[in-house]
């Protein structure tokens, strides 16, 4: 008896771009942390909104 042997696996993501290189979101861990845009009201996915989708068939 033969067998089939399936795996997939799927990675979504979304993240958020500095939109210029005086703002600092928080995406570039080597910019200065007194760069920051604010201290208060920020969420994930500020800045230019990036979708990352990567899957892989086995």
């Amino acid at each position: 008896m033969d067998r089939w042997r399936f795996r997939g696996q799927l990675v979504y993501s979304q993240y958020g771009l500095d939109p210029a290189d005086s703002l600092n979101y928080g995406k570039d861990i080597y910019k200065s942390y007194e760069t920051r845009v604010s201290d208060y009201g920020n969420h994930t996915v500020q800045g230019k909104r990036r979708t990352c989708i990567m899957e892989t068939c086995r």
